[in-house]
Order: structure tokens, then C-alpha cells, then sequence
């Protein structure tokens, strides 16, 4: 028994030994483990930081593709617009230039089926829109009567019995043109003028002036030699003489007028002469007769009751009746009936050629 028990030590320790080999081992092979996983997950982790950066780079040329992708493709819209809107120009100047074409074309049918007689009744036609025309600008009658009148010998020399309306819408014309009186325009534009340059050499003083002016003509024409036995007191009477006025007492006393103030009564009345030419020329009758009222009442209050300030008065009181407008009558039937003409006959001709 005592050997049994010295002998029971060893084991022990030799599996305690073989047990701390084992743990050490193991101890050994979990840490090369750890380490190898931790190198593992570390070329893993740089492996997706790789690839992540990889990744990234690619993600973000794609982005500058796309955008230059973009740029471009907006460049090559606008390019692509620029092309539609010339090729809508183009195709807008092609139709303008096929409408012209046609137009030509018709236009060349037309002139190549035009007659003589389509040629008078056109002439005809234009004739009597310039008979329209040249009545209500000059607002006289002569020159639309003479038109009238070339527009009759036109049909009278066709000699068609279906223009027969035309010369009745003309003849109706032209007897409305004849029952209008003509006012001549002209001539009292001209007694207005005249009367303008005789109001401006009226004198408010004619007696005194007169008589201040006669001794002097008197003298300059019986100028002599001997002048030196005029006495002062002559002198005197002859520069004077011309301020005397010799009025009835039964008539208001008429203020004398300076030079100044005449001078402005002059003016005022070539004023009132020139409105009553602007109202005559403008057909207005009533400015007229008010500018020609206010000089003949200018005329009787501020210049005396003599012959040529009566006379003028009397030929402003008949310029004030005299009437201005000019009253016209409508001649559009002729131009009307050479219209109808006109389409009656290219009705003809479109089924003459219809039927051939």
C-alpha cells in the first residue's frame, strides 16, 4: 500500500502537464484563429472599400455622362428646332410663292382672254371711281361731269344694247350732278383776300390824315424857289389843321385811335379775313360767317361812316350770306351698274368655256 500511493504523484502530473499542453494548445489555436479571422476581415473590409471607391468613380462619371448626355441632347433639340422652324419658314415662302404663281397664272388667263371690250369697261370702271373719288376731294362738280361724260362715249362707242343700264345709271348721274349749284370757292377766297389788303389801307382818321397829307403833296408838286415869306404862323395853322374833326352832335362821340391801336385793328381784322379762308377751304359755315360778323362789326364800331368803309361793310354783309358748302349728290349708281356689267359678262365667258 505505501508503494501504490508513491507511485499515484507521477500521473497526476503528467496529466496535469498533458491538460496545460492541451489548453495552451488550444489557447494557440483560438488566437491564430482570431488573428487569421481579423487579417481575413481586414483584406475583406479593404477589398470593399475598394470596390466602394470603385463603385463611387463609377457612379459619378455616370453622372457627367448623364449630364453631358443631357447637354447634348438639348443642344441637338435646339439644333433640331432651329431645322423645323426653317423648314416651316420655307414651306410658308413655298405656299406664298405658289398662291403668286397661281395668281400669275390666272392673271395670265385672263389677260390672254381679254378683249377689247373688257378693256373699255374696265377703263370704264376706273373711271368712275375716279369720278367718286375726285367729286368728294375737290367738292366740285366739273371734273366728275367730265368724267362722266368720257364714261359715256366709252359705252357709246361699244354700241352693246346689254350696256343699256350702265348708260341710264349714268345719264341719272349726271342730271343729279347738274342740279347742283356750284359754289365757287376760288373766287371768295379771292374777295376775301381783296378785302383783307383794302381793310389793311383803311385809315380811322381819313379826313384829318387827308388833310394832313394834302398840303404836303400840294407842296412837293408846286416846289419852288422861293420859300422864305412863309411866317411861322403858317407853319403853325398847317401842323395843326390836321387835328381837327368836324362830327353831327346827334351821334355818339367815337374815341380817337392812335397809331398803336390802329395798327392792332388792322391786324385783328387780317386775323379775322384769314379764319374766314381756313373756315371757307375746311367747308365750316359757321366760323365763317362768325370771323366775317366780328369784322364788320369791328369795321362800324371803330372806323368812321365814310364811302370805302361802307362799301366794305356792304361787301362783307354779302360775304356773310353767301353760302360755303358745297351740296353733292351720290354717283356711285353708274359705278355700280358698270360693276354688274363686268360680272354678268365673266359670267358669260366662264360658261362659254365651261360648255367648250
Amino acid at each position: 500500500m505505501t508503494q501504490v500511493s508513491d507511485a499515484d504523484p507521477a500521473p497526476r502530473r503528467r496529466g496535469k502537464i498533458i491538460g496545460r499542453l492541451v489548453f495552451g494548445l488550444v489557447v494557440i489555436a483560438l488566437i491564430g484563429w482570431s488573428a487569421l479571422a481579423l487579417w481575413f476581415g481586414n483584406q475583406q473590409w479593404q477589398e470593399y472599400r475598394g470596390l466602394s471607391d470603385q463603385r463611387r468613380a463609377q457612379l459619378a462619371d455616370l453622372d457627367r455622362r448623364d449630364k453631358a448626355a443631357t447637354q447634348s441632347r438639348a443642344a441637338f433639340d435646339q439644333r433640331l428646332q432651329r431645322q423645323q422652324d426653317g423648314r416651316a419658314l420655307l414651306l410658308e415662302r413655298l405656299d406664298g410663292l405658289q398662291l403668286r404663281v397661281d395668281a400669275q397664272a390666272l392673271r395670265l388667263a385672263e389677260l390672254g382672254s381679254t378683249s377689247r371690250t373688257d378693256w373699255l369697261l374696265a377703263e370704264a370702271a376706273y373711271l368712275a371711281r375716279l369720278a367718286n373719288q375726285r367729286l368728294y376731294t375737290e367738292r366740285s362738280t366739273a371734273n366728275p361731269l367730265a368724267l362722266l361724260a368720257s364714261i359715256d362715249s366709252i359705252f357709246r362707242d361699244l354700241d352693246n344694247p346689254q350696256f343699256l343700264p350702265v348708260r341710264a345709271a349714268l345719264a341719272q348721274d349726271v342730271a343729279s350732278l347738274k342740279r347742283v349749284g356750284d359754289v365757287d370757292i376760288d373766287g371768295l377766297y379771292l374777295q376775301l383776300d381783296s378785302l383783307g389788303r383794302q381793310l389793311q389801307a383803311l385809315d380811322t382818321w381819313p379826313l384829318a390824315k387827308g388833310s394832313h397829307r394834302a398840303p404836303t403833296a400840294t407842296v412837293q408838286r408846286q416846289v419852288e424857289p422861293v420859300v422864305a415869306d412863309i411866317t411861322a404862323w403858317q407853319t403853325l395853322v398847317e401842323r395843326f389843321s390836321g387835328l381837327l374833326r368836324v362830327e353831327r352832335r346827334n351821334l355818339p362821340i367815337v374815341p380817337l385811335l392812335d397809331d398803336r391801336q390802329e395798327g392792332q385793328l388792322k391786324v385783328t381784322l387780317g386775323r379775322l379775313v384769314a379764319q374766314a379762308q381756313v373756315a371757307l377751304l375746311s367747308q365750316r359755315p359757321h366760323v365763317f360767317r362768325l370771323s366775317v360778323s366780328e369784322a364788320q362789326r369791328i369795321l362800324h364800331q371803330h372806323f368812321p361812316d365814310h364811302s370805302d368803309s361802307r362799301l366794305l361793310a356792304q361787301q362783307l354783309s354779302l360775304l356773310a350770306e353767301r353760302p360755303i358748302v358745297q351740296p353733292l349728290p351720290t354717283i356711285d349708281g353708274s359705278l355700280r351698274a358698270i360693276d354688274t356689267a363686268l360680272a354678268l359678262r365673266r359670267q358669260h365667258l366662264e360658261l362659254a368655256e365651261s360648255v367648250e
